[in-house]
């Protein structure tokens, strides 16, 4: 069965109210990021917040985020301070790999114990216990992948499809450094930010990504001149400030040395109430700017995209699946 039209539904938006609090990237932010493989599509970073927080996620990042919380819901010790999301290419189509990485505390043993007497089997991958989860029956249409679940050291999770998570673990083992050009690029975020996205330009350039960011920024709807790809935080305050900044693909790290002078422009976002806009220029760089909106307005925002997300569910649903 072909899940195209599904892979390609990228936005979404969470609540985490059974996260722990975070107001910065914690310190454990690297140990996650250390596990990403190099290359990877769309990478995403999530601490709670007190609101409903807006990413651009694959449907398949969605899913894994509901699953692990539902399998280690059995934990009572449980904590999820922060989560990192990653979906990339494999041979089944684009970004039909997926994995999610959570920090946090959990009880391993209690958590695949109850999961063993619900049917589930165990297994091992250099050494390390995984929990081999098979396809779950909410999931059907959005992900049918058998996934692994690991954890490393009562403190991380690593759950998505089994090619994935074998690559994370031989990282965690290896102690691989996390990848230069991912950390250049979220450096351009705001460390305050409590979510944040960073999505290659093959993922940038689809129209249904772009489109629906055009809510945000019209100026996002417009196809990239250059293979530039995007980065896009939001930070909860007495406003929501969400900056984003496109980046080029084979951008130079050494960018990041660059200082950032502020410009005051006007937001070109049409209709009431208007969202104040700032620039930034980073020395002829590409400009990173931060929208202001009202929590009012930002709410009104998250309930368009709902809404959106529930009509293209039912469309979809709708369609039949090609063989």
């Amino acid at each position: 069965m072909e899940k195209t039209h599904l892979l390609y539904r990228l936005v979404s938006a969470l609540g985490l109210c059974t996260f722990g609090y975070a107001s910065t990237l914690p310190s454990a932010d690297s140990r996650l990021l250390s596990l990403v493989p190099p290359g990877a599509a769309l990478v995403g970073g999530l601490t709670q917040g007190p609101e409903v927080s807006y990413m651009v996620l694959n449907p398949n990042n969605q899913t894994d985020l509901m699953d692990l919380q539902s399998i280690s819901g059995v934990d009572p010790t449980r904590t999820i301070q922060y989560c990192i999301f990653v979906a990339t290419s494999g041979s089944p189509g684009f970004m039909s790999e997926h994995s999610l990485l959570a920090f946090g505390h959990f009880d391993a043993h209690h958590i695949f114990e109850a999961a063993r007497g619900n049917g589930a089997s165990e297994s091992k991958y250099l050494g390390i216990p995984v929990l081999v989860v098979q396809p779950l029956k909410r999931d059907k249409g959005i992900s049918d992948d058998v996934r692994w679940l690991a954890f490393i050291d009562s403190q991380i999770a690593v759950f998505g499809t089994i090619s994935m998570v074998q690559e994370e673990l031989g990282r965690y083992l290896a102690r691989s450094p996390a990848d230069t050009r991912l950390m250049w690029r979220i450096s351009r975020l705001r460390s305050t930010d409590q979510s944040w996205c960073v999505l290659i330009s093959a993922v940038y350039r689809r129209e249904l990504v772009r489109r629906t960011l055009a809510a945000l920024d019209p100026v996002l709807v417009q196809q990239p001149d250059h293979e530039d790809g995007l980065v896009m935080g939001i930070h909860f305050g007495r406003r929501v400030e969400i900056d984003y900044e496109r980046i080029p693909e084979l951008g130079s790290p050494e960018e990041s040395k660059t200082q950032t002078q502020p410009e005051v422009s006007q937001a070109a976002t049409p209709g009431p109430p208007p969202m104040a806009s700032y620039l930034f220029s980073n020395s002829g760089a590409i400009p990173h700017k931060v929208i202001r909106l009202s929590k009012k307005r930002y709410h009104q925002f998250i309930a368009q995209q709902q809404m959106r997300e529930r009509t293209y569910v039912e469309q979809t649903s709708r369609q039949p699946t090609r063989k």
